[in-house]
């Protein structure tokens, strides 16, 4: 099946609980640790959430970003990516994720792709593992050493 890119206002809640958790983005509440522990040079991003029932969370962030860009595949959502910008300095990307039935074909990258087209005249910045580094710098990405966060209780 063709896969279809588009940008669009609103992605369902639902639908971006599916894609977290299939990459392992979704845990009970239950397992939230006291502390949030840092994992590879950047917090542990995992949403403590205990059902799809919670998923109006997702759908509040993505809808309150600046721009969001899905991937498709006939009906269903397979992947999508959601930046923050001030449209003439900054951009941060947030949340690329692919389904991982899908994923190696392409969609991350085109969906990145996307993004810095549409912000290229700004200077974008994501947060990511070592282990995928790597995607981001073959699409010309640099890294820093200087990326601070501080991560609140309602996280």
């Amino acid at each position: 099946m063709e896969i279809t890119f588009a940008r669009t206002d609103r992605i369902a809640g639902a639908v971006i609980y599916r894609l977290f958790d299939r990459v392992g983005w979704i845990a009970p509440r239950s397992s939230k640790p006291e502390r949030h522990r840092k994992v590879d040079g950047i917090s542990n991003h995992t949403l403590y959430l205990d059902s799809a029932a919670e998923s109006g969370f997702l759908e509040e962030t993505f809808a309150n970003s600046t721009a969001i860009f899905v991937a498709t595949i006939g009906v269903g959502v397979v992947g999508c990516v959601r930046v923050l910008s001030d449209l003439r300095q900054r951009s941060v990307v947030y949340d690329l994720v692919v389904d991982p039935a899908h994923q190696g074909k392409g969609i991350g990258t085109a969906l990145l792709k996307m993004c810095l087209e549409e912000f290229s005249k700004t200077q974008v910045t994501l947060g990511t593992s070592t282990t995928r580094m790597g995607f981001y710098e073959r699409l010309g990405f640099v890294r820093s050493g200087n990326y601070l966060e501080l991560c609140t209780e309602s996280y």
